[in-house]
């Protein structure tokens, strides 16, 4: 929101690029067509009934002519230059505005903005602005973000007062599951200072407390240290049945390269890689229908640096004022390995040069977190889908099936960052698929539940991609379905750096961080007949069948 509590319109965003901006909004806009002005539907001359404006130049010919777009005319509906980098605003954007768009264009992009239930007059925005894509993106990302300007990067300094407004000004942005989470961190702090007195800090043990004094049939989480490799999945993945049980490997991630890394330190190696970053997880179809419990996933794209600095500033588990007033944060959930490029490294000006000691260090995220010991013979994604390529495609040219192999199975393993506070809403993974989760750095709480508890968890319809529940895990307990306080059975625990939790396949789980942190994570399929190699091969056949390779 900008002064007087209107929304952000291009005209604010556009003061960020004051420099470059190529019409001022600020004054009178005498090359604005009147009411009376059309836009020839061909597209090469703006028409008005007393004099006629000659379009632009040509595809192609703008760059060379140096040409720009002095007249909101020139985009007619809306539209863009990319070939000379040029975005065009609409009359306004940002948070909750909706505006009459015809309305905006017979006032001279005076239009009428509603914001939250009232209308006002907005500003005209600049017709353009000389900027490329990823300027825009970035500078939408920070006000998103909330982001104030740099102290350590320069190209900020012009700008400051404008980023800084844009971010005091806009509305609180909430979800659901944000709130849900900062009132559980009240309620447990009230009662460590209780027990501890007033400066008592949230611990893991008062956490997991607190969950099993609120559900009857809470209990803790299995731990075990250097299990057996060659018995993990009949130990854990496939005993009682075949449905298995969750473990806590408290030593799994004690070899790690990468053991510490914080978001600070990927923002550090890996400064200029853009990272997406969503306010609810997993994106859910049903969030768009009801704006009331936060509305549908919202989306960003930044520098890791950035995002890191966002990491850092976010309100910690033990702040609960600050939290109450912070916007539901932005996660960094799920990035392929391969979005961590070590050429990104930040270039000196904000956390670091991507050199440690003196030394070159060009660790990439997969290298800094190989999988854990214990998980060297249950993991067996490359044999099954190198198997099942060469049984449905034998004459596939030499190579393929172990080509297809890798890339499946890289696929498989990500990436979580994020502040204190991001969630991950209860759901089952895709695919019938096993899963390990490590901390790197921070501590993460989780909630699991097995298989047959689905019936006690308002599963959602609609939702095909994965399957997801409505309940809420850490909700007091007045607010929880009369079933799911009866018959459900959660595990709970909270995982330290340097430990990871086995997963089993059907197995529903919830977290939420207590700290900022990293955690790396990967799904596999194992090759028993208990277990869940089936549900791979299915899929990789109706993958071929979709091409057209067989079958």
């Amino acid at each position: 929101m900008a002064d007087g509590g209107r929304p952000i319109t291009a005209a604010d965003l556009g003061a960020l690029f004051s420099d470059r901006c190529l019409v001022n909004a600020d004054e009178p806009r005498t090359d604005a067509p009147g009411d009376d002005a059309l836009l020839d539907t061909t597209g090469s001359s703006i028409v008005r009934s007393d004099e006629r404006i000659d379009g632009p130049p040509r595809y192609g010919r703008r760059l060379a002519d140096a040409w720009r777009p002095a007249n909101d005319a020139y985009f007619g509906g809306g539209g863009a230059f990319p070939e000379i980098h040029v975005v065009q605003f609409p009359a306004a954007i940002g948070w909750d505005a909706r505006c009459d768009e015809d309305a905006a264009r017979k006032s001279r992009g005076r239009g009428v903005c509603s914001s939250q239930g009232t209308s006002q007059a907005v500003p005209p925005s600049p017709a353009a602005l000389d900027v490329d894509f990823d300027q825009l993106q970035t500078i939408a990302a920070r006000m998103m973000l909330r982001l104030g300007p740099d102290p350590n990067d320069p190209t900020h300094a012009p700008h400051a007062a404008n980023m800084a407004a844009a971010r005091d000004v806009a509305p609180r942005r909430s979800t659901n599951e944000w709130d849900s989470f900062v009132d559980f961190c009240a309620r447990v702090s009230a009662e460590a200072k209780a027990a501890r007195g007033p400066y008592a800090k949230i611990s893991a043990d008062d956490v997991v407390s607190h969950l099993l004094h609120s559900h009857p049939h809470a209990a803790r989480v299995t731990r075990v240290s250097s299990p057996d490799p060659a018995t993990v999945a009949a130990t854990y993945l496939v005993c009682d049945g075949g449905v298995g049980k969750p473990v806590v490997v408290t030593d799994g991630g004690k070899d790690w390269p990468g053991l510490g890394w914080s978001a600070r330190e990927l923002g550090r190696r890996f400064g200029k890689s853009f990272v997406r970053c969503n306010d609810r997880a997993p994106a859910r179809r049903e969030d768009a229908r009801d704006e009331r419990t936060g509305g549908a996933q919202r989306s960003i794209a930044i520098a890791m640096l950035e995002y890191s600095r966002y990491c850092s500033e976010r309100p910690g588990v033990d702040n609960v004022g600050s939290l109450r007033v912070a916007d539901a944060p932005f996660y960094a959930n799920g990035l392929q390995h391969g979005v961590f490029n070590p050429k990104d490294a930040s270039d000196g000006r904000g956390l670091g040069s991507g050199f440690i000691d003196g030394e070159s260090d060009s660790s990439s995220t997969r290298e800094a977190f190989p999988p854990p010991a214990f998980t060297r013979h249950c993991d067996q994604v490359v044999d099954i889908v190198a198997n099942t390529h060469g049984a449905i495609l034998p004459n596939a040219p030499p190579g393929a099936r172990d080509e297809m192999a890798t890339s499946l199975s890289a696929g498989l393993s990500k990436v979580f960052v994020g502040p204190c506070g991001t969630v991950t809403r209860l759901h089952q993974d895709c695919a019938n698929a096993h899963a390990w989760l490590g901390q790197a750095s921070g501590r993460k709480l989780f909630v699991c539940y097995p298989p047959s508890d689905a019936e006690h968890l308002d599963v959602m319809g609609g939702e095909k991609e994965t399957r997801q529940s409505r309940i809420d895990p850490i909700a007091p307990e007045d607010r929880q379905p009369r079933g799911y306080l009866r018959n459900a059975t959660p595990t709970v625990f909270v995982l330290e750096p340097g430990e990871v939790v086995l997963v089993p396949c059907g197995w529903w789980h919830y977290a939420a961080a207590l700290d900022s942190s990293v955690t790396v994570m990967r799904n596999f399929f194992t090759a028993m007949p208990e277990s869940n190699h089936t549900s791979l091969v299915h899929t990789i056949i109706a993958k071929a069948r979709e091409s057209s390779l067989c079958c």
